[in-house]
């Protein structure tokens, strides 16, 4: 198994001028330097903090592996996919697949689709261990830590489960009950863990033209417009919309029209035929992007490397469009208000119930409401008012209802959290978010819906099941595009998952990764399921070398290893 952080073998030596008279004052200070150096060195590596690379993509895309950064060949995404097992076996990644617009690329350097792009390493991360000495290690922390079952062997991954309780994954996710009591509770994300942990099911800015010229539809579709009726209208930059205040009220809506591969097949034959038209959109699934490299033999590399098309085809759903509904998302937007008055709304829709963040353009005030509780309406102000641009974020993850404005969390003058019971999705989870005008005059640009980590209650089990980690029993049915079962053409039932418990005593941590379907953590651990108190190392702090650049950002300046700021950053 490939270490999923390591400590790094990196070093620097001081350069010291050479003269050719040296004092015996002069030399005693070298000495002394250098030995207060490693003294340093010593302490700090020994009490406070250690440098770590992640080797693995099991935290993807939180910390990445060994991975290739990719830029998608039709909308122009770009996107990081694992290349985890380059190293340690001799094979090389001949396709993958863009998590925005689902094209399924074919690396070959003859081909559109080009040559294989580089191998970077992974992220070096520095690991404080002074969280862990002065307190208790908290949850949805990302902790380093020595593997149980061969201890010289360090993981990373986020501590889920605390001592003293039962950890149940259900639904994508994390219920817990205390000792001694008797109910589970849904555990909730902080705000800054949501934010971290958010993953792009698509952004706007990158749609692809060419396939909606070819008939494909839109994703985000204005309801019912009208030219001059002042509903919602394509507007100036390319990629936004303007509602003017004569609409009483519009509608902007997203339809997950994710296209499959056999689509994009009939895509690049030329425009579709009316019968090719009449398409339905999607469930949102825990698709990962990361994981769709296609890794095979170097020997075997140039034959693959023909055929990777129809390699990648046959690879199946579960790394191209994920087998779980997901119903936690967020809605990224631009809002211009080109006048003052009326009223604002964002809408999500989790399992056929509709979720609200209204404004009120002349006050600012910020109204939440969820289907189903009546009489539940938190309210806050916001600059969201009269003319000016403010980027705007509202989520719903984890049974709570979040708000954010340029940036900043909006604070409500009552809780945002609410207690409804689970629903499988409907028709509507095919269309989960909107943005709606009444008698307002907006804009709205940077379109992009984003969804939660799903974390998937599979167990370890003796002898070990076969297929893919996945909620269900056994394998799950499929359709004729080789989609979950739940995404046909509704005639099968929404699938029974399974819910899996994990029993945790004093000093005992459930470690899960944040890319579900592809870490081996805690659930996946053949006999104990957690990790002991003394073999936590330390709290992942910050990223301090992450894939280097080969260029000047926003330049064409060759560069070779120019620093990735961009990525470095404080690890949430």
């Amino acid at each position: 198994m490939t270490n999923e952080a390591r400590p790094t073998t990196d070093a620097s030596a001081a350069r010291v001028p050479v003269h050719h008279t040296v004092s015996k004052d002069s030399i005693r200070e070298t000495i002394e330097s250098i030995a207060i150096a490693f003294v340093l060195a010593f302490l700090f590596r020994t009490f406070e903090a250690e440098a770590f690379v992640i080797t693995t993509g099991s935290m993807a895309p939180t910390l990445l592996g060994q991975h290739k950064d990719v830029t998608c060949t039709k909308c122009g995404y770009q996107f990081p996919v694992s290349a985890s097992d380059e190293e340690s076996h001799p094979k090389e990644i001949v396709g993958c697949t863009c998590p925005n617009c689902r094209y399924s690329m074919a690396f070959d350097p003859a081909g559109p689709d080009g040559p294989v792009p580089g191998t970077f390493k992974g992220d070096r991360i520095i690991v404080s261990k002074f969280p862990f000495e002065i307190g208790a290690p908290r949850r949805w922390d990302v902790a380093v830590f020595k593997f149980p079952l061969r201890a010289n062997t360090n993981y990373i991954k986020r501590i889920v489960g605390l001592p003293q309780e039962t950890l149940r994954i259900h639904h994508g996710d994390i219920l817990t009950k205390p000792e001694g009591a008797v109910a589970f509770e849904i555990e909730r994300k902080p705000p800054s863990k949501v934010e971290a942990m958010l993953q792009v099911v698509y952004d706007h800015d990158y749609e692809f033209d060419e396939i909606i010229q070819r008939g494909w539809p839109s994703r985000w579709q204005p309801v019912d417009a009208k030219p001059g009726d002042g509903s919602w209208q394509p507007g100036e930059p390319r990629k936004s919309f303007v509602a003017d205040a004569a609409a009483a009220e519009t509608w902007l809506r997203y339809k997950h029209f994710a296209p499959t591969q056999a689509a994009w097949n009939e895509l690049s034959r030329g425009p579709l035929s009316d019968a090719q038209r009449k398409v339905r959109p999607r469930f949102i699934t825990d698709f990962y992007a990361y994981n769709t490299g296609i890794e095979v033999s170097k020997a075997s590399y140039e034959d693959a490397r023909k055929y990777g098309q129809r390699l990648y085809q046959q690879r199946g759903m579960f790394d191209t469009f994920g087998l779980h509904w997901v119903g936690d998302l967020a809605l990224d937007c631009e809002v211009k208000t080109l006048a003052g008055g009326g009223e604002l709304v964002l809408e999500l829709i989790e399992g056929g119930r509709s979720f609200h963040c209204q404004f009120d353009l002349t006050s600012g005030a910020a109204t939440l409401s969820a289907e189903g509780l009546a009489d539940w309406h938190p309210q806050a102000p916001t600059s969201l008012k009269a003319t000016g641009t403010h980027t705007v974020r509202f989520a719903n993850v984890d049974d709570k209802l979040f708000l954010w404005i340029d940036g900043k969390l909006v604070k409500f003058d009552q809780p945002t959290s609410y207690t409804l019971e689970w629903q499988p999705p409907t028709d509507r989870d095919r269309e989960p978010a909107a943005i709606g005008a009444r008698k307002a005059h907006v804009q709205v640009r940077h379109l992009r819906l984003l969804r939660d980590i799903y974390y998937i209650a599979d167990k370890a089990r003796n002898p070990p099941s076969p297929g893919p980690v996945s909620d269900y029993d056994g394998m799950p049915m499929v359709d004729e595009e080789n989609l979950p079962a739940f995404d046909d053409s509704g005639r099968k039932p929404f699938p029974k998952l399974r819910a899996v418990d994990f029993d945790l005593a004093a000093d005992q941590f459930l470690m899960l990764g944040d890319n579900s379907p592809r870490s081996s953590d805690s659930r996946l651990w053949p006999t104990d399921h957690f990790v002991e108190r003394e073999l936590l190392v330390g709290k992942a702090m910050f990223i301090y070398w992450p894939d280097a650049l080969d260029h000047v950002p926003g330049t064409n300046i060759w560069f070779p290893f120019f620093p990735n700021f961009g990525r470095m950053r404080f690890i949430r």
